[in-house]
């Protein structure tokens, strides 16, 4: 490596052009290499007479900083950089506007070899395209090491999509005049396979972000229905069971298909099966998750927002979706018993979402405090864990009974 003979220190800067590709996309290719013929210009004209840039692909740049004597020193050049493409570019057919995000690894802290030292600026490049774009950071191997265990998680989870290594568990929702549960809430677990029995919180995020939701939610669906046709077949408190749908499933695929096409392979009546969304979800669709929603709700499936409260939505459009029930968010029910304001919110939005004809449901009940509280409020329902944990179907089955009796 350079700079290893001296005892001196180097750096490595990778470039990425936060927008060149719907400038190149937009203005044409002839376009696209004139930007980045200036964009190349500007890059040398802000590093130092004697640094080397180069250009590896595409719209990516990597700047050598030799004999660098201070981990600042690449730090200052990053700023002149991002500072050099605040202005716009003019083109022969126009105008252009392009950032930069920089990832920095030095010589000898963050490799021995070029190799390791170009994939550790591209780690760090990433890390600012993932938090915004338009900065430079530094190579830091606590995120290299979060990355590979979301990477290794990543295969883990398509495995256990691919074997089917998930269970449902369900909680009950409880009406507060008959005391009777009136539905119970599907939620998925993973058995992995070292680790054990996963909660959501530990792989749905992860699900979503690469698009395994959609085989996931799927998986789900039809797993949610097999359980409902043996307890149809039994019977015994009987109450119809809600499935979460992420934005994705309604936004990349015929959700409402796959949902009569598995109420028909376990013959399950519509009456029994439940959906519920976010209203971020609802909201960022547009029109295809409207039309889904009024597919869904012609099979004769109940629709109920979750989490209200958490997005952008009004009661007003929830209206407009014909919605059945209001799920209100948990940080809403925690504040009824601290503050008299979290009552009068709390009777506000019961108050308006009985007026367009919806049922509310308080999740996140915790206390008995609350359950009073949410009785004198003329709450409808109340989901959480002091009225009960998620439970395994064999053990739902027994709670269903008790209530019922």
């Amino acid at each position: 490596m350079p700079g290893r003979a001296h005892g001196q220190t180097l750096a490595l800067l990778f470039i990425d052009l936060d927008g060149f590709k719907t400038a190149n996309d937009t203005m044409g290719h002839a376009a696209g290499d004139e930007l980045l013929r200036h964009a190349a210009h500007r890059i040398k004209e802000a590093v130092r007479p004697h640094d080397n840039v180069v250009r590896i692909g595409g719209d990516e740049f990597v700047v050598i900083l030799e004999n660098t004597a201070h981990i600042d020193d690449a730090a200052i050049v990053a700023r002149r950089i991002l500072l050099a493409f605040e202005a716009k570019f003019k083109l022969i057919g126009g105008s252009a506007v392009l950032g930069t995000s920089i990832g920095i690894s030095s010589f000898p802290s963050d490799g021995a070899d070029a190799a390791t030292l170009l994939q550790h600026a591209d780690l760090a490049m990433y890390s600012v395209k993932t938090s915004g774009k338009g900065d430079f950071r530094f190579f830091d191997p606590e995120f290299y090491e979060a990355l590979r265990r979301e990477l290794a998680l990543e295969h883990e989870l398509r495995r256990a999509i691919d074997t089917d290594q998930f269970v449902i568990h369900y909680q009950p929702r409880m009406d507060l005049i008959s005391n009777r549960s009136t539905s119970v809430e599907a939620l998925v677990r993973w058995m992995h396979p070292t680790r054990g029995l996963l909660e959501p919180q530990q792989f749905i995020a992860l699900a979503e972000k690469t698009g395994m939701i959609v085989r996931l939610g799927e998986l789900v669906l039809f797993k949610v229905c097999a359980q409902l046709r043996q307890w149809v077949d039994k019977e015994d408190g009987l109450v119809p069971v809600s499935v979460n749908i992420s934005s994705r499933q309604f936004n990349e695929t015929d959700i409402a298909r796959i949902l009569s096409n598995a109420m028909a392979r376990h013959g399950i009546p519509p009456h029994l099966l439940e959906i519920e969304l976010t209203e971020s979800s609802m909201m960022g669709g547009g029109h295809r998750v409207l039309e889904s929603l009024s597919q869904i709700r012609h099979l004769g499936i109940k629709l109920l927002v979750d989490d209200f409260g958490t997005g952008y939505s009004s009661l007003a459009q929830l209206q407009l979706l014909a919605f059945d029930i209001l799920k209100v968010d948990k940080a809403f029910t925690s504040r009824i018993e601290h503050t008299e304001q979290g009552k009068i919110l709390f009777t506000a939005i019961i108050t308006m979402a009985h007026a367009l004809g919806m049922r509310v449901v308080a999740e996140g009940v915790e206390t008995g405090n609350q359950l009073r509280i949410l009785r004198a409020l003329a709450c409808d329902e109340v989901q959480g864990y002091f009225i009960s944990f998620p439970q395994a179907p064999s053990e739902v089955q027994s709670t269903l009974l008790s209530y019922a009796s």
